[in-house]
């Protein structure tokens, strides 16, 4: 899983340090003072689903930071070219062997990556696991299939606040 990126110190073209922009349209954002470069410090794109086997959805204990020994659902940050359907289906595959089916968006959300991390936008979705054995990876160290009722606190905010979307659209439905 790619890592978000860092703060920019200096202009990625000519290596001067950066300067908060005194005036113009980038006034108080961090810049190049030659021009080159703005630093608009766009969020990082994530994906996550809540993978559904009969009643119970997956959770993934995490086997890194941040938050190691937090849960949290199985999913991770978009590749460029990827599709946010695309990157959770290939993060689902990679970190739990599973191959899902039905997969539908619930919504998207803003977090950030551990505390005072990079800001994201979390894409949430909800699919359905055929039978099939589970094969962590060595970003999670457990994994529990449990109800809505049972969730664990989510690691990320993301996902705490798309738990709350998904349990009430569970309630209309």
């Amino acid at each position: 899983m790619p890592t978000p990126y860092p703060e920019f110190r200096f202009c990625p073209v000519c290596s001067n340090a950066l300067v908060e922009m005194p005036i113009g349209p980038d006034r108080g954002r961090m810049g190049c003072r030659l021009g080159h470069f703005v630093d608009y410090e766009n969020p990082a794109i994530t994906a996550f689903a809540f993978v559904q086997r009969g009643g119970r959805y997956l959770v993934l204990e995490r086997g890194q930071e941040p938050y190691r020994g937090r849960w949290d659902l199985p999913g991770g940050f978009v590749e460029a070219g990827e599709s946010p359907a695309e990157a959770v289906e290939r993060e689902i595959l990679e970190e739990t062997g599973l191959c899902v089916e039905g997969l539908t968006i619930i919504g998207a959300y803003t977090s950030r990556y551990g505390d005072g991390g990079k800001w994201t936008v979390d894409v949430a979705f909800h699919c359905r696991a055929p039978s099939s054995s589970l094969s962590l990876s060595a970003e999670s160290s457990a994994a529990e299939w449990v109800s809505l009722e049972r969730m664990p606190r989510l690691a990320f905010a993301g996902e705490r606040s798309a738990l709350a979307a998904f349990i009430q659209m569970q309630t209309v439905a």
